[in-house]
Formats: structure tokens, C-alpha cells, sequence
């Protein structure tokens, strides 16, 4: 399952990055025998395509049989890190007014949570608006429903190196925001 990347240098930040859905990866089994001291080592590479905002938090589950056939289980937990950098969000408010500027503060780290040197990236501004739809159902009733669009207010080019970085934010109408800043190299 996808968890939330938590910085120990930056933390009023928030680093989390959602993306809705946690992967399945299908179970690796083999069959082999301990060595005189009743260790084996595993070897096993985590899918490529794994969805993830950045880290990702999996167990391994393993039976050992021995010569009477009794079993042994233990679960070992073990974390993925998928990206080479964490974006980190300070807001200066939960709440903001319209036609206001406000610096958001931006932050790029590494996996070690050491600052990123030079990290370049877009920002864009995102706007939900929400539409009563007036839709059939499938007995053929109308009724209305509400629908969600992104509307991109604006996207521009960014630059971090070691220290947060200051980001203007001026919403121009009523509505929830959200500011998104993804790697220019992988935006994925």
C-alpha cells in the first residue's frame, strides 16, 4: 500500500502525494532448503509498474516446513521508495481568501531526506468546480447529480535548490484549489 513520505528536516511540510489506488502485486513462491545454520536468502525485485506516490509500505510472508512437517510463518515488513524526489508543501493557511497573494513554500529531498541540489519542476494550480447534472438512471428516473471538474488555472516552471522555495498563490473566485508540483523530467 501507498503511504505518505514524512521528511524529519522539513516537518511542517506536507509531502504527501496521493494517487488514489494501492497496487496488487500476485505472489512469488519457490521451494528450496536452509543452510546448515537454517538461513536462506531471498532475492526479489518489486514490479516496475507499481502505483505509488513515492513510497510504497509491503510485507513478505514466508512458511518454512520442517523435516516433520511442521510449519513456521513470519511476516517481514519492508518499504519501496519510488521516486528520487519528495515534494514538500507548507501552507500558509488551510483556509484562504479570494484575491489575496499568498507564498506557498516548496521544498524538494531525496530519499535520505537530504535537500535536493537542483530540482526542476511544474507548478500548476488546480480548481474543482462542481455541475448539477441532470441524468437517467437505469429505470429511466431523472435526477440530478454532481460532477467534478479540474479546471487548470495556471502551470509554470520551477526551480528548487537546498532551501524552500516561494511559491505566489491568488485565487481568483471561490472554490477548492490545489497546487501540484510534479518532476519536469518524470511527471509521472
Amino acid at each position: 500500500r501507498q503511504t505518505d513520505f514524512v521528511s524529519n528536516k522539513f516537518t511542517n511540510f506536507s509531502f504527501n502525494n496521493y494517487v488514489g489506488e494501492n497496487s496488487s502485486i500476485s505472489n512469488y513462491t519457490f521451494d528450496g532448503t536452509l543452510d546448515e545454520n537454517g538461513q536462506v536468502e531471498i532475492n526479489y525485485t518489486t514490479p516496475e509498474k507499481l502505483i505509488s506516490g513515492g513510497k510504497i509500505s509491503a510485507y513478505a510472508y514466508a512458511s518454512v516446513f520442517d523435516l516433520t512437517g511442521r510449519t513456521v510463518n513470519r511476516v517481514v515488513n519492508f518499504e519501496k521508495k519510488k521516486k528520487n524526489n519528495f515534494i514538500g508543501i507548507k501552507s500558509p493557511e488551510y483556509y484562504l481568501n479570494k484575491n489575496q497573494n499568498y507564498n506557498f513554500e516548496v521544498v524538494s529531498v531525496d530519499k535520505d531526506d537530504k535537500p535536493s541540489k537542483s530540482f526542476k519542476g511544474i507548478a500548476k494550480l488546480v480548481r474543482y468546480k462542481w455541475d448539477s447534472v441532470l441524468r437517467k438512471d437505469y429505470d429511466g428516473r431523472n435526477h440530478y447529480t454532481s460532477v467534478k471538474t479540474e479546471i487548470i488555472e495556471w502551470e509554470k516552471e520551477i526551480s528548487i535548490s537546498g532551501v524552500p522555495s516561494k511559491i505566489n498563490v491568488n485565487a481568483k473566485s471561490t472554490g477548492q484549489y490545489e497546487l501540484r508540483i510534479s518532476d519536469k523530467e518524470n511527471p509521472a
